[in-house]
């Protein structure tokens, strides 16, 4: 299957709107078998709409297009596609009645939204639970129309719906996947070590690169489920077997979290001090739920004064090598596990800018009374450098962590 990707709406093209739907709906059609050919994205002209759709459909199989499916005059998106397919509409009855209920009954609202009830008869309607606008599928001599809401979580809940039907109409057998989530390797490097690997069917193993992150997603198909994850399970362990060292979680996991699961299960406590930070590390770890079992606080100690006062870093440390440095960092350490009585401290220390090496980053983790430390050169903006930061010194401490346990930690 040969597809294309459309989103639609004029904001994307002005920037007011980042498209996150196409980056999502690709890894879906990954795992799913379906060839992503192109993508593009339109405004929300109907006559460029339309021929985009014409055009598309001269060369691939489906088209799956967001945006454009809500009641207003410039929602046009279905309208195009089927007059792309040559097809006319009539209410559904199912959808009109969704539709009332969710507007209770309030024939002015509901008037004002009827056209998102009118498809073609042939339509494979895809409900939404998650707003007003349903998607659908269009078929027209073995080519497909998918049209999915703008909105991302309403996106997201309607390409469920669309994956149930299409693993239906077009595999006889099932889906499992497994994410591996990856710190302290960069995409080109793992891409070496696991080259051989992604030229293997199934299981398929297929790498996803994020901001800050590196994922593999092993995918297998089978009629069995039994059988699907054996296939998934070996694909994991050959993974493993190679670069096991860098897996810190799986699916939904984030690194904050898994930290989080190692402290509680050791009953460890943290804290941390933050120059460059700023509060970005304690803000990664509190969205974590439960953090307060083990996390003790923070100190933003931005100026100098700051640090003298509440983390005890000497003056003449300060003077003497200054704030980003290998003997301010260390003091930092010292002082917030002193004032939080933390058995693991976090700090970090650098320049984001505008003055200063810009980039040049010190990080920390302070455990037993021993400081593990080290010097980084970022490159990138501010928030660039913020962030990369705070994945470095989570990964530091992460990789420490693995090294010990609970009877080595006084």
């Amino acid at each position: 299957m040969k597809a294309e990707i459309f989103s639609i709406g004029t904001e994307l093209l002005l920037g007011n709107v980042v498209d996150t739907n196409s980056q999502f709906i690709a890894e879906q059609c990954a795992a799913l078998g379906i060839q992503v050919y192109h993508m593009q994205t339109l405004g929300d002209n109907p006559t460029r709409v339309r021929e985009a759709f014409q055009e598309a459909l001269s060369h691939v199989d489906m088209i799956i297009a967001t945006g454009g499916l809500g009641p207003t005059t410039d929602d046009l998106t279905k309208e195009m596609a089927m007059e792309a397919m040559g097809q006319k509409g009539a209410i559904h009855e199912e959808t009109y009645a969704r539709l009332k209920e969710q507007f209770n009954y309030e024939e002015d609202r509901i008037q004002n939204n009827i056209k998102q009830a009118i498809f073609p008869s042939n339509a494979y309607v895809l409900k939404n639970d998650r707003g007003t606008a349903p998607g659908c599928i269009l078929l027209q001599d073995g080519k497909y129309i998918v049209l999915l809401p703008g909105p991302p979580h309403e996106m997201i809940g309607v390409f469920e719906e669309f994956k149930s039907w299409y693993l239906k109409s077009f595999k006889q057998d099932h889906l499992y996947s497994k994410t591996l989530r990856f710190t302290g390797i960069g995409e080109s490097d793992l891409n070496a070590l696991m080259k051989d690997l992604f030229e293997q069917r199934n299981p398929s193993i297929a790498p996803y690169a994020k901001p800050q992150e590196v994922t593999l997603r092993v995918t297998a198909f089978s009629h069995d489920a039994q059988d699907g994850l054996a296939l998934v399970n070996e694909g994991v362990r050959q993974v493993q077997e190679r670069v096991g060292q860098y897996i810190y979680g799986f699916d939904n996991d984030t690194l904050a979290r898994t930290i989080f699961r190692f402290l509680q299960q050791q009953n460890l406590s943290i804290a941390t001090a933050e120059s460059l930070t700023g509060g970005a590390v304690a803000a990664e770890l509190v969205e974590v739920e439960g953090i307060s079992e083990v996390y003790k606080g923070s100190i933003v100690a931005y100026q100098d004064e700051v640090k003298e006062r509440f983390l005890h870093v000497s003056r003449e440390t300060l003077e003497k090598h200054s704030a980003v440095s290998r003997e301010c960092l260390e003091e930092m350490l010292i002082g917030i596990c002193k004032a939080t009585s933390a058995k693991i401290g976090l700090a970090t220390t650098g320049y984001a800018g505008p003055t200063g090496d810009v980039g040049h980053v010190w990080i920390g983790v302070r455990i037993n009374g021993v400081n593990q430390v080290k010097e980084l050169q970022i490159h990138g903006q501010r928030t660039q450098i913020i962030r990369r930061t705070v994945r470095q010194v989570l990964t530091l401490l992460w990789n420490v962590l693995k090294s010990v346990s609970r009877e080595t930690i006084e």
